[in-house]
């Protein structure tokens, strides 16, 4: 049995349970109010509740690009393009832009030796760093995190990075990306 926001059933039924005791139920939301909802399960003399939340769905006022590269080199300056527009076509300017980098080694694997296994001596590191700017114009703004070098034992890092831009009205939209960076 399922109850909306206001605690009155909108939908039951009997639920099969296969051998190893699973089920699966298409519950079809009513039109009804938003808020807290309970589906609850009744089996032999008790009683099971799962509560979830039923929103209006409300698209982003804006859409972030970051223009990340697949890879960069050892040595290459890290510089990631971010542009924002709002879906009308305008570009964002003026927004404030706050970005998270996180960076962790990986395996090396370089193309044409899947057969090979190439193993590091060193203990593996987590580094996170970020920053803030301001989208300038309709070009948008480029991220230019400072990399941390590893002499003491070079290879590739993956990097995973957050974008939150907040345009003037105080919407803020997130977008991500992903790249190896070789040192």
């Amino acid at each position: 049995e399922c109850l909306d926001a206001r605690g009155e059933s909108f939908f039951s039924t009997n639920v099969q349970f296969s051998g190893r005791g699973a089920c699966s139920v298409d519950v079809p939301l009513p039109t009804g109010p938003c808020g807290g909802y309970v589906a609850r399960l009744h089996l032999a003399k008790s009683d099971y509740e799962h509560a979830f939340q039923v929103r209006e769905f409300q698209p982003n006022p804006f859409e972030v690009t970051v223009h990340a590269r697949p890879e960069y080199a050892a040595g290459d300056k890290v510089e990631i393009p971010v542009s924002a527009r709002y879906y009308f076509g305008q570009a964002l300017s003026r927004a404030r832009v706050k970005w998270t980098m996180e960076m962790d080694e990986s395996g090396f694997r370089p193309a044409g030796f899947d057969s090979f296994n190439f193993l590091r001596v060193s203990t593996s590191s987590h580094l996170a760093f970020s920053g803030q700017t301001r989208m300038t114009n309709s070009a948008g703004c480029v991220i230019t995190p400072e990399m941390p070098s590893n002499n003491a034992a070079p290879g590739p890092r993956m990097a995973s990075l957050l974008v939150e831009t907040t345009d003037i009205d105080q919407q803020t939209v997130s977008s991500s990306a992903q790249c190896t960076c070789h040192s």
